[in-house]
């Protein structure tokens, strides 16, 4: 990650007013809830032994995205609308986290009802406490363990804020701890994104990387087949910027450019 940026939801839900003709609801690049939650009870009910990681693969379609979107829940239906219009205009992958986390009882059902679960008496189910909990904890773990390796693998960062006090979650180490959220997965990001070292996909050569760009734009068929993104690090830890806006930014003409490209001319216009 090298950029990081929040934006008040009042803000970008006005930005996003004349976008209403791309979805809010399903990111138009990424499989559907029900077919990532198929293949995961699929995987289940064909193994007799969990391989969590494998849990993950399916739950985590998306590598090394361009942007990581972080929002309250109440709030996906924007993040889900920008990251539409970014893939469309500029070819811009954003991960939306509650794309993932929003999963994680589902998954966790599935699981139980394979391993945890004792008797079945009507519509009575009972469960192992002690296994019921190490999937939790499980899940849990492998779940934070692989959204900090997402956020780290992004080269940019947005968080959409909303509280209303209209006092912006500021995101660094002296703070994290007090930021106002209900959502662990929320305080997790926001807590990882104070930490994270300044790291961006490295630049390839724009015009070698549109030919190849152009022959195959990412879709739902090719995410885990994509070249793996090379990375420039740095020791400098990311700075969080407030924008009030990102109106100018998703305004630039579509371009089939290099999505790298395309997500520099981004970053040049909210730091303007």
């Amino acid at each position: 990650m090298q950029k990081k940026y929040i934006i008040h939801q009042d803000n970008l839900n006005i930005d996003l007013l004349g976008y209403y003709g791309y979805s809010d609801s399903q990111l138009t690049y990424a499989k559907k809830s029900d077919d990532v939650l198929n293949e995961v009870r699929d995987y289940v009910s064909k193994n007799e032994r969990i391989d969590t990681n494998e849990i993950m693969k399916r739950m985590f379609p998306i590598d090394d995205p361009h942007i990581f979107i972080s929002h309250k829940s109440e709030h996906a239906s924007d993040a889900i609308r920008l990251a539409n219009v970014l893939y469309d205009k500029f070819n811009i992958i954003s991960f939306i986290d509650s794309q993932v986390w929003h999963h994680i009882d589902e998954v966790s059902n599935i699981i139980n009802n394979k391993i945890s679960k004792i008797r079945e008496s009507g519509e009575t189910i009972t469960y192992s406490h002690k296994s019921t909990s190490i999937v939790a904890s499980n899940m849990f773990a492998m779940l934070s363990s692989s959204l900090f390796e997402v956020m780290d693998c992004s080269d940019g960062f947005i968080y959409i804020d909303s509280n209303k006090n209209n006092q912006i979650d500021e995101i660094d180490k002296g703070n994290v701890k007090s930021l106002k959220t209900q959502s662990p997965w929320i305080f997790l990001e926001m807590t990882y994104a104070s930490k994270l070292r300044k790291k961006m996909h490295k630049r390839p050569s724009m015009r070698l990387a549109e030919d190849a760009m152009l022959k195959g734009r990412v879709g739902i068929e090719s995410l885990s087949t994509r070249q793996k993104i090379e990375f420039d690090y740095s020791k400098e830890i990311i700075e969080s910027v407030t924008i009030s806006s990102i109106k100018n930014a998703i305004s630039l003409p579509k371009n089939n450019s290099h999505p790298l490209y395309n997500l520099d001319n981004i970053y040049r216009v909210l730091d303007s």
